[in-house]
């Protein structure tokens, strides 16, 4: 087993910067992907906002507050993996397409309870929209997971993989 990767102050203050900068890269990943997600879930969901900016400002900040609370999944498991040795790009695009899957994950769950508080069994369709709900979920949160990582590891890579300042 190795030893515990320790960080040097700089190495922890760009770690501190990376996780900072998150809740405004995905918000601004949920704004830039809005026409995408828009167009691309016009079968499942029906219909155009009246307002595509408001909807676009809306999903931004909706992805920017997700991005704000799974970054507090997010240190936990950087200190977790710092305990086996560095972290590598695998480890950190990993654990960004999961961790970028945990709030679609979360509402679903609570969705389901809501469901079974009803006395109602609840099904895929009433969840996600189905099965392509489901995948198209998957898809939005892994790539915002796996962006958002991307863009940790710029930030804080060299500090987390060589132990340098």
């Amino acid at each position: 087993m190795r030893d515990a990767h320790t960080l040097s102050p700089a190495g922890e203050a760009r770690v501190i910067l990376g996780f900072a900068v998150q809740p405004f890269v995905t918000g601004l990943l949920g704004f830039g992907l809005f026409p995408v997600v828009d167009y691309t879930g016009r079968a499942l969901y029906g219909g155009r906002p009246v307002d595509a900016l408001d909807a676009a400002i809306s999903l931004g900040a909706g992805v920017g507050i997700a991005g704000l609370l799974v970054t507090l999944f997010a240190f936990p498991t950087l200190m977790w993996l710092l305990k086996r040795g560095p972290v590598t790009r695998r480890h950190a695009l990993i654990s960004g397409a999961v961790l970028g899957n945990v709030p679609g994950a979360l509402i679903v769950s609570l969705l389901a309870i809501s469901r079974f508080r009803q006395g109602v069994m609840p099904g895929l369709g009433d969840l996600t929209y189905g099965p392509a709900g489901a995948i198209h979920a998957i898809v939005l949160g892994s790539f915002i997971g796996v962006t958002a990582a991307a863009v940790f590891r710029w930030l804080a890579g060299r500090s987390i993989v060589e132990g340098r300042p």
